[in-house]
């Protein structure tokens, strides 16, 4: 179990040796992790999730509040925290090219005091649960970049923690390699009953795997719940995805006026052609909506109609925002 209470942090911004600013990587954090919970947090480049998650592996201090592992503070008990946490950032750099994968975890678990044969069953159940028993004893500099990840996973994995800080796991992994990392963490969630905080901005991948997910954006926790309640609660409806070819700007002005448009956003892709995302709260309005649309541009192709994700909430948060009655603010670009 994971507890944050009222946690912030603030690094200074230097010029030389002179503090010239502030930022406030973390602001007023209060938020709890259940024992055997999936629990991924969200949020743009800069948001915090990096800060949040050194600060639960204890390598890094609040500067406020506190935070607890299994009802022990982090800060007044750092050595039996450790002892609880497993932490795993992107494997370029937390582990050593120039040894084999098994000489990486035979290094790492006599740091955390494993010896003997505890550290060989470690190392063993570790190998296994990574799936890379095949190429263990091959040097990590020739490993690719899933291998590489998988054997940073192992290592954090070598103390039989409780709980794992696994922070952006699989940026930079393509879509198979995520996917067997994923699937890993959750098998450890659901059969061994590991407590898993879970950093990304691969929105897809939170909603497929999380049981909870906030959303953090500029040190703050937006939102939290599951996915499913995010995507009722924030982006309740159907989304109309189209590109438009040859047209007038002026059309959308009155296209967000429709009483049932709860979000429209829009990008440009080529020279007059449109990429087109509507928040529909109305399904029965789609139709009509997409003649409007029609009527105002020479040609409509790659018309989708679906359900909101959490990328649609996402950018409806992000964005804009949530008012105090839990709504988020519509966001129109």
């Amino acid at each position: 179990m994971i507890v944050f209470q009222n946690v912030s942090k603030v690094f200074d911004i230097k010029q030389g040796k002179k503090t010239v600013s502030q930022m406030k990587a973390l602001d007023n954090i209060s938020l709890s992790i259940q024992k055997g919970e999936f629990f991924t947090v969200v949020g743009p480049n800069g948001a915090g999730k990096t800060t949040l998650s050194k600060i639960v592996a204890n390598l890094l201090l609040a500067d406020e509040g506190h935070v607890y592992i299994n009802h022990t503070d982090v800060q007044k008990n750092p050595n039996k925290v450790k002892r609880s946490v497993g932490f795993c950032m992107r494997a370029d750099r937390s582990i050593y090219w120039k040894l084999t994968g098994r000489q990486n975890l035979e290094y790492f678990g006599a740091l955390y005091g494993l010896y003997g044969k505890d550290l060989k069953d470690a190392i063993e159940k570790a190998v296994k649960d990574v799936d890379l028993k095949d190429r263990i004893d091959d040097y990590v500099e020739r490993y690719s970049s899933g291998m590489k990840q998988r054997i940073g996973l192992a290592v954090s994995m070598l103390h039989d923690p409780d709980i794992l800080v696994l922070d952006e796991p699989t940026t930079g992994l393509d879509p198979g390699i995520s996917s067997e990392i994923r699937k890993t963490i959750r098998r450890m969630v659901d059969n061994e009953g590991k407590t898993v905080l879970f950093t990304t901005h691969m929105l897809h991948e939170a909603q497929q795997i999380s049981d909870r997910v906030a959303i953090l954006n500029q040190g703050r926790i937006v939102v939290n719940d599951t996915p499913a309640q995010l995507i009722e609660t924030i982006k309740p409806g159907m989304v109309l995805e189209m590109k438009v070819i040859d047209f007038n700007k002026d059309f959308l002005h009155t296209l967000k006026q429709y009483p049932s448009v709860t979000d429209l956003y829009y990008s440009d892709l080529a020279h007059n052609e449109l990429l087109l995302r509507i928040s529909c709260s109305h399904e029965e309005n789609i139709h009509e909506i997409i003649a409007f649309v029609s009527n105002h541009c020479r040609r409509l192709k790659d018309i989708k109609k679906e359900k909101a994700s959490l990328e649609d909430v996402f950018i409806s948060v992000v964005n804009e925002g949530i008012d105090d009655d839990g709504n988020a603010y519509t966001f129109k670009h």
